[in-house]
């Protein structure tokens, strides 16, 4: 279902353009702090370097040397990552202008949970009132003082190609103890559909319908 963002929404997206808003200003300053840092130390260990040796070098010599480096490696890093943050930026400005969010409600009185293998994050499989299972899954999903829930919604904020900016979980039910926990080796072996796919079927069946 599309709607448009609710005020909090807004606000949140508003302060996520804000944050990164700041970072792309910021740049420059940054890249000429750390280069600074790092080419600094190394004009420094260059000059004591060459106080101690026997071929003696003038100290405007090496403070340009570092100099030039400096300011190439300042170049080769700030022109990508000025790319990068303007790009990153320019898609949150056009999500909080499009004002749209997608959501995917869920409820569901019975839920099977998935142990995690290795760090792909938390993953369940919700039972609908329509004979269906919807699957959970991902980062975002691990549980919570009112999560897994009976009646929850996933808000998502796209932007305009497509690409998940922001989601967030809104909750209106009641804590939901899952029935049991498919252990990670089990999972290991079938074959769990991706996040918010929906089979037909029973959660009771999990391991067959996977298999």
């Amino acid at each position: 279902m599309e709607r448009p963002l609710t005020p909090a929404e807004q606000r949140l997206m508003k302060t996520a353009v804000s944050w990164r808003r700041s970072r792309f200003q910021s740049l420059p300053r940054r890249i000429f702090q750390a280069t600074g840092l790092i080419i600094g130390t190394l004009w420094l260990l260059t000059l004591l370097a060459m106080h101690f040796s026997s071929q003696k070098m003038p100290w405007w010599i090496i403070t340009l040397f570092w100099i030039v480096v400096g300011g190439a490696i300042a170049l080769w890093t700030y022109i990508p990552e000025k790319r990068k943050l303007a790009a990153d930026l320019a898609k949150f400005e056009k999500a909080v202008t499009q004002c749209k969010a997608i959501v995917v409600q869920v409820r569901s009185d019975r839920v099977v949970e998935f142990e995690e293998v290795e760090d792909e994050g938390a993953c369940y499989a919700f039972q609908l009132q329509d004979g269906r299972i919807r699957f959970v899954d991902g980062q975002d999903y691990y549980a919570a003082a009112r999560f897994p829930n009976t009646d929850f919604s996933l808000v998502h904020i796209l932007g305009e190609d497509g690409e998940l900016l922001e989601c967030q979980i809104t909750k209106h039910g009641q804590k939901l103890k899952p029935v049991r926990t498919i252990t990670a080796n089990v999972k290991s072996n079938l074959k769990v559909p991706w996040h918010l796919e929906i089979i037909e079927g029973n959660v009771d069946d999990l391991e067959r319908l996977l298999s």
